[in-house]
């Protein structure tokens, strides 16, 4: 029962953050997951890691059947940190991205849109836009 009173309390204050934010300057949002599979550089990611891929299991298939299955646990650990590598750069840009088009529209508060139940203005296509545009800058 204490934690559902302390949970309503932090929403309770959230929701007054919030809105405090919306009045100053505005509150948007950004649809996170579709400008990711819309980065400009998904492409050359998705390439970059299957490539590396492979290239491992070719390796793979040189070593004698004993060794494959430790190098493979390796290769499939190398695997999950050159994907995390990728997506972590990717996810960079388009944080930049949202600051920028934020401030050039003078938004106090950017969320994402899994987190918005009513209001807000919509983003996503301006910091896609922005994405694009900039994306060598970035």
């Amino acid at each position: 029962m204490l934690f559902l009173k302390r949970s309503a309390l932090i929403v309770a204050v959230l929701m007054v953050m919030v809105a405090g934010s919306a009045l100053a300057g505005g509150v948007a949002y950004v649809n996170l997951q579709a400008v990711l599979e819309q980065h400009p550089g998904l492409a050359a990611a998705q390439e970059e890691f299957q490539a590396a891929a492979a290239e491992m299991e070719a390796e793979l298939a040189e070593v004698p059947e004993e060794e494959q299955q430790q190098l493979a646990g390796q290769y499939q650990q190398m695997l999950g940190q050159l994907e995390q590598s990728l997506q972590n750069e990717m996810v960079e840009d388009i944080l930049k991205a949202v600051e920028a088009v934020g401030e050039d529209a003078g938004y106090d508060t950017i969320l994402d849109q899994g987190v918005i139940l009513f209001g807000g203005t919509d983003i996503s296509e301006v910091v896609m836009a922005y994405l694009v545009d900039n994306y060598d800058d970035l």
